[in-house]
């Protein structure tokens, strides 16, 4: 497997454990009444995964977001011809017109 596709995966399942433990977290500690809510109901079954599955995917874009936007440069890939030479802006000349 390449290694940014594993630099992908591994973040976002980090990013992944993170949401699910502020979803435990929410849980276990009754956030604003949450737990009573969703446990007094009888659609328990579908409140906590529709919860694992929202907090999983949003924290799991930031941390892939976060980990790609801070890669140095050694870490991204190439492009172009190897050992080429970078390119630059060439000078033009621009005659104006006199009135």
């Amino acid at each position: 497997m390449p290694p940014l596709v594993r630099f992908v995966i591994r973040h976002a399942l980090l990013g992944i454990a993170v949401g699910w433990s502020m979803v435990a977290a929410m849980l276990v500690f009754d956030f604003a009444g949450l737990a009573q809510l969703i446990f007094s109901s009888g659609l328990a079954a579908v409140a906590i995964p529709m919860l694992l599955i929202g907090f999983g995917i949003t924290f799991g874009s930031v941390q892939v977001g976060i980990a790609v936007m801070g890669m140095d440069d050694r870490a991204r890939p190439r492009r172009g011809r190897p050992g080429g030479r970078a390119m630059m802006p060439a000078s033009v000349r621009v005659h104006a017109r006199r009135r």
